[in-house]
Protein backbone atom coordinates (compact mmCIF):
# COMPACT_ATOMS: atom_id res chain seq x y z
CA UNK A 1 0.00 0.00 0.00
CA UNK A 2 3.29 2.40 1.17
CA UNK A 3 4.24 1.28 -2.62
CA UNK A 4 1.51 2.55 -4.25
CA UNK A 5 1.37 6.07 -2.54
CA UNK A 6 4.83 6.60 -3.23
CA UNK A 7 4.48 6.10 -6.50
CA UNK A 8 1.72 8.81 -6.67
CA UNK A 9 4.17 10.30 -4.48
CA UNK A 10 6.93 10.72 -6.81
CA UNK A 11 4.69 11.07 -9.76
CA UNK A 12 5.27 8.08 -11.54
CA UNK A 13 1.68 6.68 -11.17
CA UNK A 14 -1.67 8.94 -10.95
CA UNK A 15 -3.89 6.86 -8.82
CA UNK A 16 -1.57 5.08 -6.43
CA UNK A 17 -2.83 6.65 -3.75
CA UNK A 18 -6.44 5.33 -4.87
CA UNK A 19 -4.78 2.01 -5.06
CA UNK A 20 -3.56 1.61 -2.01
CA UNK A 21 -6.92 2.48 0.04
CA UNK A 22 -8.41 -0.19 -2.88
CA UNK A 23 -6.26 -2.90 -1.07
CA UNK A 24 -6.49 -1.83 1.94
CA UNK A 25 -10.32 -1.79 1.47
CA UNK A 26 -10.05 -5.33 0.02
CA UNK A 27 -8.01 -6.50 3.27
CA UNK A 28 -10.11 -4.72 5.47
CA UNK A 29 -13.64 -6.28 3.85
CA UNK A 30 -12.33 -9.88 3.74
CA UNK A 31 -11.25 -10.33 6.92
CA UNK A 32 -12.63 -12.54 9.37
CA UNK A 33 -12.16 -12.71 13.33
CA UNK A 34 -9.43 -10.51 13.12
CA UNK A 35 -8.93 -8.31 16.53
CA UNK A 36 -10.05 -8.49 20.00
CA UNK A 37 -13.65 -7.34 19.97
CA UNK A 38 -14.85 -9.46 16.14
CA UNK A 39 -16.35 -11.98 17.79
CA UNK A 40 -18.62 -10.14 20.21
CA UNK A 41 -19.76 -7.82 16.94
CA UNK A 42 -20.62 -11.00 15.52
CA UNK A 43 -22.61 -12.32 17.99
CA UNK A 44 -23.98 -8.77 19.24
CA UNK A 45 -25.31 -8.67 15.60
CA UNK A 46 -27.10 -12.09 15.98
CA UNK A 47 -28.38 -11.33 19.34
CA UNK A 48 -29.91 -8.13 18.12
CA UNK A 49 -31.59 -9.85 14.94
CA UNK A 50 -32.73 -12.66 17.38
CA UNK A 51 -30.68 -15.25 14.91
CA UNK A 52 -29.36 -16.63 18.43
CA UNK A 53 -30.77 -17.80 21.76
CA UNK A 54 -27.16 -17.97 23.23
CA UNK A 55 -26.42 -14.85 25.45
CA UNK A 56 -22.91 -13.80 24.56
CA UNK A 57 -23.36 -10.35 26.76
CA UNK A 58 -24.30 -10.12 29.72
CA UNK A 59 -27.59 -7.96 30.38
CA UNK A 60 -26.19 -4.89 31.50
CA UNK A 61 -24.29 -4.31 28.80
CA UNK A 62 -25.81 -2.63 25.43
CA UNK A 63 -25.02 -0.90 22.18
CA UNK A 64 -25.61 2.09 21.26
CA UNK A 65 -28.70 2.69 19.73
CA UNK A 66 -27.13 3.75 15.84
CA UNK A 67 -25.27 1.13 15.96
CA UNK A 68 -28.63 -1.54 17.15
CA UNK A 69 -30.35 0.27 14.20
CA UNK A 70 -27.73 -0.74 11.85
CA UNK A 71 -27.48 -3.95 12.91
CA UNK A 72 -30.85 -4.44 11.92
CA UNK A 73 -30.90 -2.76 8.77
CA UNK A 74 -28.10 -5.20 7.24
CA UNK A 75 -30.29 -8.47 8.55
CA UNK A 76 -31.06 -9.17 5.60
CA UNK A 77 -27.92 -8.94 4.10
CA UNK A 78 -25.22 -10.70 7.45
CA UNK A 79 -22.96 -9.29 9.25
CA UNK A 80 -19.87 -10.16 6.94
CA UNK A 81 -21.74 -7.19 4.34
CA UNK A 82 -22.05 -5.35 6.80
CA UNK A 83 -18.17 -5.32 7.45
CA UNK A 84 -17.38 -4.84 3.57
CA UNK A 85 -19.53 -1.43 4.16
CA UNK A 86 -18.14 -0.50 7.10
CA UNK A 87 -14.69 -0.79 5.61
CA UNK A 88 -15.70 1.00 2.46
CA UNK A 89 -16.76 3.41 4.08
CA UNK A 90 -14.24 3.83 6.33
CA UNK A 91 -11.68 3.62 3.26
CA UNK A 92 -13.24 6.83 1.79
CA UNK A 93 -12.85 8.80 4.63
CA UNK A 94 -9.77 7.92 4.98
CA UNK A 95 -8.77 8.39 1.34
CA UNK A 96 -10.19 11.65 1.30
CA UNK A 97 -8.94 12.82 4.34
CA UNK A 98 -5.49 12.28 3.09
CA UNK A 99 -6.34 14.15 -0.64
CA UNK A 100 -7.80 17.09 1.24
CA UNK A 101 -5.11 17.62 4.12
CA UNK A 102 -1.37 15.88 2.63
CA UNK A 103 1.04 17.52 0.40
CA UNK A 104 1.03 15.17 -2.54
CA UNK A 105 4.56 14.23 -2.36
CA UNK A 106 3.67 12.70 1.25
CA UNK A 107 0.88 10.49 0.46
CA UNK A 108 3.29 7.69 1.26
CA UNK A 109 4.47 9.04 4.88
CA UNK A 110 0.43 9.45 5.30
CA UNK A 111 -0.06 5.88 3.83
CA UNK A 112 2.38 4.72 6.03
CA UNK A 113 0.82 6.49 9.21
CA UNK A 114 -2.05 4.93 9.04
CA UNK A 115 -1.03 1.40 8.40
CA UNK A 116 1.53 0.48 10.89
CA UNK A 117 0.72 3.24 13.84
CA UNK A 118 -1.38 0.52 15.88
CA UNK A 119 -3.97 3.32 16.96
CA UNK A 120 -5.18 3.61 13.40
CA UNK A 121 -5.77 1.06 11.06
CA UNK A 122 -4.87 -2.51 12.95
CA UNK A 123 -7.36 -1.00 16.09
CA UNK A 124 -9.92 0.14 13.57
CA UNK A 125 -10.21 -3.52 12.31
CA UNK A 126 -11.28 -4.67 15.83
CA UNK A 127 -13.42 -1.24 17.02
CA UNK A 128 -16.03 -1.36 14.71
CA UNK A 129 -18.15 1.06 16.29
CA UNK A 130 -15.39 3.66 17.34
CA UNK A 131 -13.65 3.55 13.75
CA UNK A 132 -17.14 4.14 11.90
CA UNK A 133 -17.47 7.31 14.28
CA UNK A 134 -13.67 8.43 13.55
CA UNK A 135 -14.86 7.69 9.77
CA UNK A 136 -17.27 10.78 10.65
CA UNK A 137 -15.28 12.93 12.78
CA UNK A 138 -12.57 12.61 9.41
CA UNK A 139 -15.08 14.29 7.54
CA UNK A 140 -16.90 17.05 10.04
CA UNK A 141 -13.38 18.11 10.43
CA UNK A 142 -13.53 19.49 7.05
CA UNK A 143 -17.01 22.00 8.38
CA UNK A 144 -14.84 23.54 11.21
CA UNK A 145 -12.77 24.75 8.35
CA UNK A 146 -15.59 25.92 6.67
CA UNK A 147 -17.36 27.60 9.67
CA UNK A 148 -20.24 25.45 9.05
CA UNK A 149 -21.15 24.50 13.37
CA UNK A 150 -24.14 22.98 12.52
CA UNK A 151 -22.70 20.09 9.86
CA UNK A 152 -19.86 19.42 12.31
CA UNK A 153 -22.54 18.75 15.39
CA UNK A 154 -24.78 16.75 13.44
CA UNK A 155 -21.96 14.56 12.80
CA UNK A 156 -20.10 14.22 16.09
CA UNK A 157 -23.51 13.60 16.85
CA UNK A 158 -24.47 10.89 14.51
CA UNK A 159 -20.92 9.28 15.52
CA UNK A 160 -22.19 9.41 19.04
CA UNK A 161 -24.64 7.57 18.26
CA UNK A 162 -22.26 4.53 17.48
CA UNK A 163 -19.67 5.03 20.20
CA UNK A 164 -20.74 7.57 23.29
CA UNK A 165 -17.24 8.52 23.70
CA UNK A 166 -17.75 11.04 20.45
CA UNK A 167 -19.34 13.55 22.51
CA UNK A 168 -15.95 14.55 23.50
CA UNK A 169 -15.71 15.63 20.51
CA UNK A 170 -17.85 18.92 20.61
CA UNK A 171 -15.82 21.33 22.25
CA UNK A 172 -13.12 20.85 19.34
CA UNK A 173 -15.24 22.55 17.05
CA UNK A 174 -14.88 26.03 19.35
CA UNK A 175 -11.01 25.29 19.91
CA UNK A 176 -10.30 24.87 16.22
CA UNK A 177 -12.27 28.23 15.07
CA UNK A 178 -10.23 30.15 17.74
CA UNK A 179 -7.43 31.50 15.83
CA UNK A 180 -4.33 31.55 18.44
CA UNK A 181 -0.90 30.89 17.99
CA UNK A 182 1.14 29.43 20.81
CA UNK A 183 3.51 31.81 21.94
CA UNK A 184 6.77 30.20 23.64
CA UNK A 185 5.85 30.33 26.99
CA UNK A 186 2.36 28.22 25.88
CA UNK A 187 4.82 25.67 24.44
CA UNK A 188 6.69 25.46 27.70
CA UNK A 189 3.77 24.91 29.54
CA UNK A 190 2.06 22.64 27.32
CA UNK A 191 5.75 20.44 27.54
CA UNK A 192 5.60 20.84 31.31
CA UNK A 193 1.95 19.71 31.52
CA UNK A 194 2.47 16.54 29.10
CA UNK A 195 5.82 15.14 31.34
CA UNK A 196 3.71 16.02 34.49
CA UNK A 197 1.15 13.57 33.43
CA UNK A 198 3.76 10.70 33.02
CA UNK A 199 5.04 11.74 36.91
CA UNK A 200 1.87 11.96 38.69
CA UNK A 201 -0.49 9.59 36.89
CA UNK A 202 -1.29 7.30 40.47
CA UNK A 203 -2.53 10.65 41.74
CA UNK A 204 -5.20 11.81 38.72
CA UNK A 205 -5.98 8.23 38.48
CA UNK A 206 -9.24 8.54 41.42
CA UNK A 207 -10.26 10.86 39.44
CA UNK A 208 -10.20 10.12 36.06
CA UNK A 209 -11.84 6.80 37.18
CA UNK A 210 -14.98 8.54 38.38
CA UNK A 211 -15.45 10.42 35.14
CA UNK A 212 -15.59 7.22 33.40
CA UNK A 213 -18.05 5.54 35.85
CA UNK A 214 -20.39 8.42 36.19
CA UNK A 215 -20.66 9.35 32.45
CA UNK A 216 -19.29 5.89 30.15
CA UNK A 217 -20.06 3.41 32.56
CA UNK A 218 -20.59 0.65 29.23
CA UNK A 219 -16.67 1.23 28.91
CA UNK A 220 -15.68 0.14 32.27
CA UNK A 221 -14.65 -3.10 30.86
CA UNK A 222 -11.10 -1.28 29.81
CA UNK A 223 -10.85 -0.51 33.31
CA UNK A 224 -6.58 -1.62 33.36
CA UNK A 225 -3.51 0.93 33.13
CA UNK A 226 0.06 -0.13 32.28
CA UNK A 227 3.50 1.18 33.12
CA UNK A 228 6.08 3.47 31.89
CA UNK A 229 9.78 1.20 30.57
CA UNK A 230 12.66 2.25 30.16
CA UNK A 231 11.43 5.89 29.24
CA UNK A 232 12.61 5.96 26.00
CA UNK A 233 9.68 6.10 24.62
CA UNK A 234 8.66 9.01 26.73
CA UNK A 235 11.54 10.94 25.46
CA UNK A 236 10.98 10.40 21.40
CA UNK A 237 6.80 11.27 22.27
CA UNK A 238 8.02 14.11 24.04
CA UNK A 239 10.67 15.27 20.94
CA UNK A 240 7.84 14.63 18.60
CA UNK A 241 4.81 16.65 20.39
CA UNK A 242 7.73 19.80 20.84
CA UNK A 243 7.93 19.68 16.75
CA UNK A 244 4.18 19.38 16.74
CA UNK A 245 3.90 22.56 19.72
CA UNK A 246 6.97 24.72 18.02
CA UNK A 247 5.60 24.22 14.09
CA UNK A 248 2.04 24.90 14.65
CA UNK A 249 2.51 29.05 15.19
CA UNK A 250 3.50 28.56 11.26
CA UNK A 251 0.44 27.03 9.68
CA UNK A 252 -2.25 28.51 7.99
CA UNK A 253 -5.92 28.47 9.89
CA UNK A 254 -6.69 25.50 7.46
CA UNK A 255 -3.29 23.40 8.93
CA UNK A 256 -3.87 24.95 12.77
CA UNK A 257 -6.61 22.61 13.26
CA UNK A 258 -4.46 19.40 12.75
CA UNK A 259 -1.74 20.76 14.80
CA UNK A 260 -4.10 21.13 17.45
CA UNK A 261 -5.85 17.67 17.23
CA UNK A 262 -2.10 16.18 17.18
CA UNK A 263 -0.71 17.81 20.18
CA UNK A 264 -4.16 17.06 22.50
CA UNK A 265 -3.71 13.76 21.40
CA UNK A 266 -0.64 13.61 22.52
CA UNK A 267 -2.22 14.20 25.91
CA UNK A 268 -3.71 11.24 26.49
CA UNK A 269 -0.71 8.90 26.07
CA UNK A 270 0.48 9.55 29.54
CA UNK A 271 -3.71 9.18 30.70
CA UNK A 272 -3.99 5.97 29.03
CA UNK A 273 -0.75 4.72 31.49
CA UNK A 274 -4.31 5.23 34.05
CA UNK A 275 -6.99 4.03 32.23
CA UNK A 276 -6.57 2.15 28.85
CA UNK A 277 -10.03 3.01 27.13
CA UNK A 278 -8.23 6.77 27.09
CA UNK A 279 -6.91 5.49 24.33
CA UNK A 280 -9.73 5.04 22.88
CA UNK A 281 -10.04 8.50 23.44
CA UNK A 282 -6.97 9.64 21.92
CA UNK A 283 -7.75 8.00 18.85
CA UNK A 284 -10.31 10.42 17.52
CA UNK A 285 -7.01 13.26 17.93
CA UNK A 286 -4.24 10.87 16.78
CA UNK A 287 -5.54 10.67 13.29
CA UNK A 288 -4.86 14.27 12.17
CA UNK A 289 -0.65 12.61 12.48
CA UNK A 290 -1.60 11.55 9.17
CA UNK A 291 -1.78 15.32 7.47
CA UNK A 292 0.29 16.81 10.83
CA UNK A 293 3.74 14.67 10.00
CA UNK A 294 3.57 16.02 6.08
CA UNK A 295 2.87 19.36 7.14
CA UNK A 296 5.56 19.37 9.33
CA UNK A 297 8.27 18.09 6.92
CA UNK A 298 7.35 19.95 4.24
CA UNK A 299 8.10 23.23 6.97
CA UNK A 300 11.70 21.63 7.58
CA UNK A 301 14.21 23.32 5.09
CA UNK A 302 17.31 21.33 5.74
CA UNK A 303 17.23 18.10 4.11
CA UNK A 304 19.53 16.05 6.54
CA UNK A 305 17.24 17.63 9.43
CA UNK A 306 14.23 16.31 7.45
CA UNK A 307 15.82 13.49 7.03
CA UNK A 308 16.85 12.33 10.57
CA UNK A 309 13.37 13.42 11.50
CA UNK A 310 11.58 10.99 9.29
CA UNK A 311 14.12 8.05 9.74
CA UNK A 312 13.13 8.13 14.06
CA UNK A 313 9.61 8.75 13.23
CA UNK A 314 9.27 5.65 10.78
CA UNK A 315 11.58 3.55 12.99
CA UNK A 316 9.57 4.14 16.07
CA UNK A 317 6.36 3.51 14.29
CA UNK A 318 7.44 0.26 12.94
CA UNK A 319 9.04 -0.43 16.77
CA UNK A 320 5.68 0.42 18.50
CA UNK A 321 4.28 -2.02 15.04
CA UNK A 322 6.11 -5.10 16.21
CA UNK A 323 5.30 -4.34 19.83
CA UNK A 324 1.39 -4.47 19.01
CA UNK A 325 1.92 -7.76 18.04
CA UNK A 326 3.67 -9.23 20.39
CA UNK A 327 1.52 -7.96 23.53
CA UNK A 328 -0.35 -10.28 25.50
CA UNK A 329 -3.44 -8.09 25.07
CA UNK A 330 -3.13 -8.13 20.99
CA UNK A 331 -0.52 -10.70 19.70
CA UNK A 332 -3.20 -13.72 19.29
CA UNK A 333 -6.05 -12.37 18.20
CA UNK A 334 -3.97 -9.99 15.27
CA UNK A 335 -1.24 -12.23 14.66
CA UNK A 336 -3.15 -14.17 12.19
CA UNK A 337 -5.45 -12.78 9.39
CA UNK A 338 -8.02 -15.17 8.22
CA UNK A 339 -10.41 -14.44 5.65
CA UNK A 340 -14.30 -14.99 5.45
CA UNK A 341 -13.98 -17.63 3.07
CA UNK A 342 -12.71 -19.57 6.31
CA UNK A 343 -15.47 -19.09 8.59
CA UNK A 344 -15.93 -21.34 11.39
CA UNK A 345 -18.57 -19.66 13.43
Amino acid sequence: MVFFAWLQSMRLFKNGLLIAFVILFVFLALRYNYGNDYRGYFEGFKQINGVTTVQYFSDDYHFEAGWIFLCRIFKPFGFFTMVACLALFNSWAYYRFIKRFVPLNYYWLAVFIYVFSPGMMLTNCSAMRQSLAIGLFLLAIEFINKKKMIYYFLLIGLASLFHQSALVLIPFYFLGRLNLRLKWYWQISLVGLFLSLFLFSNSISPFINRIISSNFSQYELYDTSTQVGSGIGVLILSFFYCLVLYWEPYQDEKDSILFKLSFISYFFIPLSLILVMLTRIGMYFQVANMAVFPLLYVSLNKSIWKNLNIFILILFTLYSFYVFFHSETYGESFGTYKTIFSTSF
